[in-house]
């Protein structure tokens, strides 16, 4: 992992549509790091916030797939613009090296929040957040300028359940994952129950796997912090609901409308958001058991199961919104900022750094360059929530997955 800074910029980003005066910032990239770019332009970033808008219908959500942020800077000529389309990490930074186009939201013509938008044009992205740095993608050239933007927890969460219970552990019967189960778990798609809670009677019941797609910044960091291997094949499940509960779990096609993978099983959910909506759907009613192509398994049905994932902490939170819970891993809780210094200080591994990364900047004015600049320290002033600011670490690592100390 390399964290350098950028002095001068030799290249030109021209925006033909803009006036000469006014800036944009198109950022692609991480999902699980959206609930801290998006606070940081809403509360931070802007002066004036003259519009935005986003694909979410309900209001302003920080999960929200796409926004456009529209309006005046301090120490900046002109009007701002910056258009995010969050695809993932290993997929944006895949997008700025090569230059090509993403879909980001037209411009609202209306002042204030602009909901429900789906008005889009396909442009090159400037700059990708990721989840892990890019020596730890396949995407290796060209080498992009790579900047701390902060550190992101992950945590381990189980969907919702029918059962009740004051602690985790009641309403579960376990409350802590290990490398060595997950390990187990994503190497074949499903365990047994009793591998997490040692009751015999438990070995009838199931825990199944679901997770992100290869684009994901957050499946790198989490397989590097397993142990598991990068690059190596996994076994994710599709989940289909109706209501809140799961009509039937699916071995992940090779080719479903997105995240698929030319490798049944290995493909999975293209946002941490999507897998968190799946996790507010319960197991504990029989489901149908279906084969990547979508026939019935051996046996074709089950019940009384569970599903885990790992997740960033802006999406595990949501989890428990829709009524599933977080885990410990390998022992010790993580439950958002009252347990930061549990990171910092290293009890708490689970974690990766957040980067800032691009090929290049610059209008002739530096305009760019100061935006971002200004974007970066917006993020670090509303980072709580959603990750920690790296200056404030008190032990590192060389990358992902790599040993933590001071």
């Amino acid at each position: 992992m390399k964290f350098k800074t950028l002095f001068t910029f030799a290249a030109v980003l021209a925006t033909a549509t803009l006036a000469s005066a006014d800036t944009e910032i198109r950022i692609t990239g991480s999902t699980a790091f959206r609930p801290a770019v998006h606070a940081g332009l809403l509360n931070s970033f802007f002066s004036t916030l003259t519009k935005y808008g986003h694909s979410n219908g309900a209001g302003l959500s920080s999960l929200a797939a796409k926004s456009v942020w529209q309006g005046t800077v301090t120490g900046m000529s002109g009007t701002v613009t910056v258009r995010c389309t969050w695809s993932g990490s290993t997929g944006g930074i895949a997008a700025v090296a090569a230059g090509t186009n993403v879909s980001f939201l037209n411009t609202p013509a209306g002042a204030g929040e602009n909901p429900s938008l789906t008005a889009s044009t396909n442009l090159p992205a400037h700059i990708a957040m990721s989840d892990v740095a890019q020596e730890s993608t396949v995407t290796l050239s060209p080498t992009l300028t790579d900047e701390p933007a902060g550190v992101i927890p992950f945590i381990p969460v189980v969907n919702d359940t029918s059962a009740t219970g004051a602690t985790t552990l009641a309403r579960y019967g376990f409350d802590n994952v290990t490398a060595q189960f997950m390990r187990a778990l994503l190497a074949t798609g499903s365990q047994p129950k009793s591998m997490l809670t040692g009751v015999t009677a438990d070995s009838s019941k199931t825990i199944y796997s679901i997770g992100r797609n290869k684009s994901s910044g957050t499946r790198v960091a989490i397989l590097a912090e397993l142990k598991y291997g990068i690059f190596e094949p996994l076994n994710h499940w599709l989940v289909a609901a109706t209501g809140d509960a799961v009509t039937s779990l699916q071995v992940w096609p090779v080719s479903p409308a997105t995240g698929g993978d030319t490798l049944a099983s290995n493909g999975g959910y293209t946002g941490g958001d999507l897998v968190a909506l799946a996790m507010a759907n319960k197991t504990d009613v029989t489901f149908n058991k279906l084969n990547s192509t979508g026939g019935a398994q051996s046996p074709a049905t089950d019940v009384n199961a569970h599903l885990i994932s790992i997740l960033g902490l802006g999406d595990a939170l949501n989890v428990v919104t829709n009524g599933g819970a977080l885990l410990k891993y390998e022992g010790q809780s993580y439950t958002g900022t009252a347990d930061d210094d549990l990171v910092r200080n290293g009890q708490y591994t689970m974690w990766s750094y957040q980067h800032l990364m691009y090929v290049s900047l610059d209008d002739s004015t530096q305009e760019q360059t100061l935006a971002k600049n200004q974007l970066l320290t917006a993020i670090e002033a509303n980072i709580s929530g959603s990750g920690i600011a790296a200056g404030t670490m008190n032990v590192y690592r060389t990358g992902e997955g790599g040993a933590v100390g001071p």
